[in-house]
């Protein structure tokens, strides 16, 4: 196992007083359960607040059960339901980790929509718990939720972050307030200068620029990724400064997508496929590092090799700039630096969507909602959010020679019978498959793909199935292969990986 740190680039400034208020509601009052709900509008910095508080000692010692769900505006709530029962579960396992885990020991609990609600309803009774659903969007997706939580006269707690304020009605309300220009200031300094303090003479235009950020702090740390690039002194600011007075359209600051968009118009040209590649993503999604970069890899966003000679290694290297660039954010590191995952705000997620399908060709399909088959256009990428028992039935999806990506994105454990796409893509260089499963005899097919640089698949065994049919051998056609992974959802089933050179 690695030695892992949290994530820092949470840098801690502002909501004090917010932050004692909450602590104090969580900690005291009522034995009655009660909902507490942190809101304000897109980049104010709820989901930090929450998780400041919720990785506190205060609130670690004072609970027996700790969860953290993030809900989002699609969301399916079996998995979320899942991802708490794991977390409520694992708590009995391994007490003493303040980081924000999703399953036990890395595997996620499954079972049924209904017995995993019992199950959980279970675990909690008689528990003082705390319970996070982090960006919850609707009324509805709280009263689903909701129901699965007993009311236990012990002081337990419900934490809700939201945009919308209309989610709860009987909650104890924490409206989040625009960033003063001091405390805008005040970050812009840590984030450029990491404590060690701005020189005087950049003072008075710094905080003119703090100023125009408007009071939001993820507009804060943008426009520090793009004071980086600039040298550190007075003129050079000024001019820095001054076209950034044409864009003051709202509440006497720059909007965040401007910044946003700002941010990407002066990324390197190579980064800018990568940072787009992040729309593919379902929202909110904790990406991890190693899978992402054999992505990158494979998509031949890679340009070059770092003195090591290792792609892998100029990879890291892109992805540390667009951290830098505070495009990206960090959700969990080693203790040598080195990042393990990580995440997009949901509005440069929005952003990248946008910008991605005239880029890099990538379409989202959401399988929760009616699949507009007439597209503007023909993209080479296509990722497929699936929810519940949703499925890519093979007659509606139209034969195209010019897709090379397909990427498949679902939290419900249900087996399909995919062995249709090979014939559908055929020049396809990257197919991942692993968060689904697929029959076996999908081998066969993907076999004829000879072009596959990366390939990524969960495997369903039937009875009639043997493991020794289980063979990269199976694969002999596909020789541009980088990046081959055939998974198992059974325990027992073994797990082959391997990585062409």
């Amino acid at each position: 196992m690695p030695n892992i740190s949290n994530a820092d680039n949470d840098i801690v400034v502002g909501f004090k007083k917010e932050e004692e208020i909450i602590i104090a509601q969580l900690t005291h009052g009522s034995k009655e359960r009660e909902v507490v709900l942190i809101s304000g509008m897109g980049g104010l910095g709820k989901t930090t607040l929450a998780r400041r508080v919720y990785e506190g000692k205060k609130i670690f010692n004072h609970f027996d059960k700790r969860a953290w769900c993030t809900v989002s505006q699609e969301y399916d709530c079996k998995d979320l339901l899942d991802k708490i029962y794991s977390q409520v579960y694992g708590s009995e396992i391994k007490m003493g980790s303040s980081s924000v885990v999703e399953g036990v020991c890395g595997s996620e609990i499954k079972m049924g929509s209904s017995s995993v609600a019992e199950n959980l309803r279970k675990s909690l009774m008689g528990m003082r718990y705390l319970i996070v659903l982090d960006d919850i969007w609707s009324l509805e997706a709280w009263e689903e939720l909701n129901r699965v939580f007993p009311p236990c006269d012990n002081g337990s707690r419900i934490v809700l972050t939201s945009r919308q304020e209309s989610v709860v009605s009987d909650a104890k309300h924490i409206h989040l307030p625009f960033f003063t220009i001091d405390e805008s200031w005040e970050l812009l300094q840590m984030k450029l200068f990491k404590g060690k303090g701005c020189p005087e003479e950049l003072e008075n235009v710094g905080r003119e620029i703090s100023k125009i950020c408007g009071g939001l702090p993820l507009t804060v740390g943008l426009m520090a990724g793009l004071l980086e690039k600039v040298e550190k002194n007075e003129q050079m600011w000024c001019e820095f400064l001054f076209p950034l007075y044409s864009y003051v359209t709202f509440r006497d600051g720059i909007q965040s997508n401007d910044v946003i968009a700002l941010s990407y118009k002066y990324l390197s040209d190579h980064l800018k496929p990568c940072l787009l590649y992040f729309a593919a993503f379902p929202e909110d999604e904790v990406i991890q590092v190693s899978k992402l970069i054999k992505l990158w890899i494979s998509e031949g966003f890679i340009i070059g090799m770092t003195e090591k000679g290792r792609v892998e290694d100029e990879a890291e290297d892109y992805l540390n700039d667009l951290v830098c660039s505070n495009l990206i954010m960090v959700s969990e590191k080693e203790y040598d630096g080195h990042i393990l995952s990580c995440r997009v705000h949901d509005l440069v997620c929005d952003f990248c969507l946008t910008k991605a399908r005239e880029d890099i060709s990538l379409e989202v399909i959401n399988m929760e909602k009616k699949w507009d088959q007439t597209l503007n256009f023909t993209p080479h990428r296509i990722c497929f959010h699936m929810h519940g028992t949703s499925n890519i039935a093979s007659e509606l999806v139209p034969w195209n020679s010019s897709i090379h990506t397909v990427l498949v994105f679902h939290s419900y454990e249900h087996s399909y019978n995919f062995s249709w796409i090979a014939k559908k893509f055929e020049h396809l260089t990257v197919l991942d498959l692993e968060a689904i499963s697929v029959y076996q005899s999908i081998l066969s097919e993907v076999n004829s793909l000879i072009h596959l640089r990366y390939l990524a698949l969960k495997l369903h065994r039937d009875e009639d199935d043997h493991a020794d049919d289980v063979s990269p051998l199976s694969l002999g056609n596909l020789k541009c292969l980088i990046t081959l992974e055939l998974r198992s959802y059974q325990e027992h089933f073994p797990i082959f990986f391997f990585e062409y050179e």
